[in-house]
């Protein structure tokens, strides 16, 4: 454990002030922010993605933001390794990191370590998938759950995909998936996390949400759609079907009406900000703080505190 980092992570859904606390936190603990979030990695998506402003950027340094074109391709394994290093060099500085964003998926990445997949043969693959064609989702779910509980209660019945990439791993090796996965966590990744998680009432996040998207439209979201499209950056590139940009696009091809794109943007960004809660609910390691419930000031405070006793003390 004596060799491995102390890293701090502070999660939670879209809009909820992830930002502006991290920010305080950060200038408490007088060290800088590695952001997580899978559309900031993009250059010129500005707006609609809530990039911290440059006034922000000076107040704090912020990595992982801007690293990358629009058209460019960029993954959570690449995240992983880049983010890592950022971590080690802040750190060899006497800088606790401090990771914050909302994309669940790159933060497990960084903190667990990307699971490599046993490679299985393809005509093997191929003749398994054959023989399970005609079983429902439902039987599939089933029969996962007979040999691999813990992969069943993590996948969801519907997802066809990943309950047959578990099967596959079951019959092919005997051993199954969540075995692998725990093997590779057990050997671990370079970090000691502490993680904290930012919520509140659904109500007023999506009061929130539906505030923040006002700000982005006036702000000139549409606008720098316009620009990147004129660019040449196609609506198909999977930063221009990013949330909200998606809508946006579709309006400006003429497939929805103005009011359609807002009414689209907010229940999509409130469906969004479910799932991210569904998935940070999911990790038992974060210590939760209600906004609205808990004053600001003292929600940083307590964080700081939990932090130095931690690791500094």
């Amino acid at each position: 454990m004596h060799n491995k980092i102390p890293i701090l992570v502070l999660v939670g859904p879209t809009a909820v002030g992830k930002t502006d606390i991290g920010i305080e936190i950060a200038q408490a603990l007088e060290t800088e922010i590695i952001s997580a979030d899978s559309m900031q990695v993009y250059r010129y998506l500005n707006i609609g993605t809530a990039k911290p402003t440059l006034e922000q950027q000076r107040l704090v340094k912020h990595y992982m933001i801007d690293l990358v074109n629009p058209d460019e391709p960029y993954n959570a394994a690449i995240y992983s390794q880049q983010a890592t290093q950022i971590a080690e060099n802040l750190y060899n500085c006497q800088k606790i990191p401090l990771v914050v964003g909302g994309t669940g998926l790159y933060i497990r990445a960084l903190i667990d370590g990307i699971f490599a997949q046993p490679k299985i043969s393809e005509s093997w693959r191929k003749q398994f998938r054959v023989d399970k064609e005609k079983k429902s989702n439902t039987e599939l779910h089933a029969e996962l759950r007979a040999v691999d509980e813990l992969a069943a209660d993590r996948i969801h019945p519907n997802d066809r995909r990943r309950i047959l990439r578990a099967l596959e791993v079951y019959h092919y090796f005997r051993i199954p998936i969540s075995q692998f996965q725990q093997e590779q966590r057990q050997q671990g990744t370079r970090f000691i996390p502490l993680y904290f998680g930012l919520t509140m009432e659904m109500r007023r996040l999506y009061e929130r949400i539906h505030q923040r998207i006002d700000k982005m439209i006036n702000q000139g979201w549409v606008e720098e759609v316009q620009w990147l499209r004129a660019q040449g950056y196609s609506p198909q590139l999977l930063s221009m079907q990013g949330l909200g940009y998606r809508q946006i696009n579709a309006f400006l091809d003429k497939k929805i009406h103005y009011e359609q794109m807002i009414t689209l943007i907010q229940r999509d960004t409130r469906h969004y900000a479910k799932r991210q809660m569904t998935w940070f609910r999911a990790n038992p390691r974060i210590n939760w703080f209600v906004i609205d419930v808990e004053e600001k000031k003292n929600i940083i405070n307590k964080i700081i505190t939990i932090t130095k006793n931690q690791f500094i003390a």
